[in-house]
């Protein structure tokens, strides 16, 4: 029984390591153009980048070409899990992403919800997000 599990173990070790590049990546799968968490609508993609206090968000089409983020229309929202309700988000829009100032109150995660219309059509989105330590 140890002979065939070490000779399965390396064959497929083998194989593996023989295999070129790129094909360590899943069909389909995005790759987040900033390195952030990236989300779908019917209409665009977003990605945030959470740094400190501080969370981004970029806009792009499904061919992941930028999106004027004033072009959007967005409400946040965010949620501790240790509170019944959520707070309203001031939202900056800047020429690049839209930005916020979150404070985590000591929460190790947190979810920002966003209501975003773009096109006339309005469509939701969550982020779960583990604040930066500061």
């Amino acid at each position: 029984m140890k002979l065939i599990l070490t000779s399965i173990l390396t064959l497929l070790f083998a194989v593996s390591t023989m295999a070129h590049e790129g094909h360590d990546k899943m069909p389909g799968t995005l790759i987040a153009p900033h390195g952030g968490q990236i989300k779908g609508t019917s209409q665009l993609y977003l990605e945030l980048i959470s740094e400190k206090s501080l969370v981004k968000l970029f806009a792009f089409d499904h061919d992941l070409k930028k999106i004027n983020v004033k072009d959007l229309k967005v409400e946040a929202r965010v949620s501790f899990p240790k509170k019944k309700t959520s707070e309203n988000l001031i939202l900056k829009f800047t020429d690049e992403a839209i930005e916020s100032l979150i404070d985590a109150k000591g929460a190790h995660r947190f979810t920002l919800h966003l209501k975003i219309i773009y096109k006339g059509q309005t469509e939701s989105l969550s982020f779960n997000v583990e604040p930066q330590n500061e």
